[in-house]
């Protein structure tokens, strides 16, 4: 079910809802890994794996899920969202995660890649968390947008966190403007959510960012 990735023992593949063990052992991972706020219910998440513009991957290691990454594509722009990345926490330190992400890039070729992280804008219990995550991502080619003031619909019964958006970019792209920002966002929106974004609040999340953010250091 799988190919090899550059750790030997890890083995990245797509989820096959009907695989039963390998399923619940992602879903405890999922549901491990991510707070409520920001984890779709269990039946939306078995509904992507049969749709054709997701990629559910799991990482497996002896034949037991131990990371997992869910993907939007989206068929208007040519981007993806890194809609979830997670480990097992009694793998975590052991570069699964970056494995995963890599594993992604090579599923989406010359798209971008736009990732929902936490935002370290306001303080928190878990300040320090949030800014590792995006160490991490950055170490892996990502770009925060500066000035995006990002919020996810709400998906269940607590409000989901501020959040910030990074872009790795992709197809030789160098930079993104504020225009296409606005239809990215709207993009995700409609696909991974199925809503559409209040103008208001898009003119609002968008209202600092600047024209032009090059992604290339």
């Amino acid at each position: 079910m799988t190919q090899g990735s550059a750790r030997t023992d890890l083995r990245i593949g797509q989820l096959n809802v009907a695989e039963g063990p390998a399923f619940e052992e992602f879903y405890e991972i999922f549901c491990e890994a991510l707070p409520a706020s920001e984890r779709k219910p269990r039946e939306l998440i078995v509904a992507l794996a049969t749709r054709s513009d997701y990629y559910l991957l799991i990482g497996e290691i002896g034949g037991r899920v131990m990371s997992f990454a869910i993907l939007y594509l989206s068929d208007r722009y040519p981007i993806a969202l890194l809609e979830y990345l997670g480990t097992s926490a009694a793998a975590r330190g052991k570069g699964l995660g970056a494995e995963m992400f890599r594993a992604a890039i090579d599923r989406i070729g010359s798209d971008s890649l736009v990732i929902e992280v936490d935002s370290d804008r306001q303080d928190s219990g878990d300040l320090e968390m949030r800014r590792r995550r995006k160490q991490f991502y950055a170490r892996l080619g990502a770009r925060q947008i500066p000035g995006v003031e990002y919020r996810m619909p709400k998906i269940g019964a607590d409000s989901p966190p501020e959040l910030d958006l990074m872009v790795r970019p992709g197809g030789g792209r160098t930079h993104v403007t504020k225009d296409e920002m606005a239809a990215w966002i709207e993009d995700i929106f409609r696909g991974a959510y199925h809503r559409a974004v209040p103008r208001e609040e898009l003119a609002r999340m968008i209202q600092a960012m600047p024209s032009h953010v090059d992604l290339i250091p």
